[in-house]
């Protein structure tokens, strides 16, 4: 059970990282930001989600929340 729910989790942020950072390659923030969401929430600790993601969000405009999301991938 504990290696499956590691996969799955694997999967779930491995989908996500890759399909938000294409979205964010494109500029297409509004589809990035839920997506990268996804990815940190599976792998907090993964600096490039958290990068990512900050670049999405201040793609949308929330900027307060972009920048927490720098200062966690720059830890």
């Amino acid at each position: 059970y504990k290696k499956a729910a590691e996969l799955a989790n694997s999967l779930v942020f491995r989908a996500n990282y890759n399909l938000g950072s294409m979205y964010v390659f494109a500029k297409n923030f509004n589809e990035a930001a839920p997506r990268l969401r996804l990815a940190v929430q599976a792998a907090p600790e993964n600096f490039e989600a958290q990068y990512n993601l900050g670049f999405a969000l201040e793609g949308v405009g929330q900027d307060a929340e972009a920048l927490k999301a720098f200062e966690a991938a720059s830890r």
